[in-house]
């Protein structure tokens, strides 16, 4: 939400699902949370005062990106050595990113740079706008976070101990995923999506 003086309160899906009498759970769906979908009438000004800002999609927070740099960086052998891969659709891509090699994966082409864990919090765009990189993994490979651009959340996989930190971080909202847990809109089992606007 945005406080008085205009800088945005980051407020837990938690909070929200408990404000509107929802069940948070893995999959839950942010639209099954606040009974409404993006993009429309109702949906402008959320539900003041508990948020007025529909979560990011396919960027992680900068407050929660320098977090995992603290949290990750002890879980990985090569914190000096990373690689970030940004998608090539962003608007405004810095120069260094869209110069970077590219690849591909399915439906997707990312640009690929590396340096220091601590540049997970660097905007892969020009101000003003901020776009976190939507792969970063360590040299070692000891574990993988991926933000796809569709998405409002993020995936972090790696040994039980990096996750477990994760977990039990009081600063980031995290929640275990398995691999057959659902990703759409309409894959929470328990909280109930409104009707898609016609």
């Amino acid at each position: 939400r945005r406080s008085s003086d205009g800088t945005l309160v980051p407020v837990s899906w938690a909070a929200i699902a408990e404000a509107n009498g929802r069940t948070p759970h893995p999959e839950m769906q942010f639209e099954g949370l606040v009974d409404m979908w993006p993009y429309t009438a109702e949906s402008d000004h959320g539900q003041p005062p508990l948020w007025d800002h529909w979560p990011e999609e396919g960027s992680l927070p900068y407050e929660q990106a320098a977090r995992l740099v603290d949290l990750l960086s002890p879980h990985t052998g090569t914190p000096h050595r990373c690689w970030f891969a940004v998608w090539e659709g962003f608007g405004g891509l810095r120069t260094d990113a869209a110069r970077a090699p590219a690849f591909d994966l399915p439906d997707r082409r990312y640009h690929l740079l590396q340096g220091l864990l601590a540049l997970l919090v660097e905007s892969c765009c020009d101000p003003p706008g901020y776009q976190s990189a939507n792969l970063c993994w360590p040299d070692d490979r000891a574990w993988c976070m991926a933000t796809e651009i569709d998405f409002t959340w993020t995936y972090i996989g790696g040994s039980r101990e990096c996750i477990s930190a994760v977990l039990h971080d009081p600063v980031i909202e995290a929640l275990p995923a398995e691999l057959d847990h659902g990703i759409t809109v309409f894959s929470d089992p328990i909280n109930p999506v409104p009707p898609r606007p016609q």
